[in-house]
């Protein structure tokens, strides 16, 4: 046994063996990366659930309600009104005065 270790022969052979070894991961590698990854079914793609079993014992599932969430809609003029309220209010807190001048403006008749 020394003599092979001190002849080189068992560096060559080692050698060989890691470069075979090196060869068959590449390949294997590259066999499993060729193979095609399974396609999601149409209804995974639209975001449809699966259906729930009934005798399954699921915590936590939220059941339909019966009354519709209701949705508001701003407009542009309703922004301008909330935005012009919020900076009255402001004022009003930081210079009464100025506010009642304003406010004395604004009611006063055009002539």
């Amino acid at each position: 046994m020394s003599s092979l270790v001190s002849s080189g022969l068992f560096k060559q052979v080692m050698l060989g063996g890691l470069a075979l070894l090196s060869i068959g991961m590449m390949f294997m590698l590259v066999r499993k990366a060729g193979r095609s990854a399974p396609l999601p079914t149409a209804e995974e793609l639209v975001g449809i659930p699966p259906a729930i079993e009934p005798d399954s014992d699921l915590v936590g599932e939220a059941d339909e309600g019966e009354t519709a969430m209701l949705g508001i809609e701003i407009d542009s003029e309703q922004l301008k009104r909330q935005k012009m309220l919020e900076e009255v209010a402001q004022l009003v807190k930081s210079n009464p005065q100025t506010a009642v001048g304003v406010f004395n403006r604004w009611l006063a008749p055009e002539h």
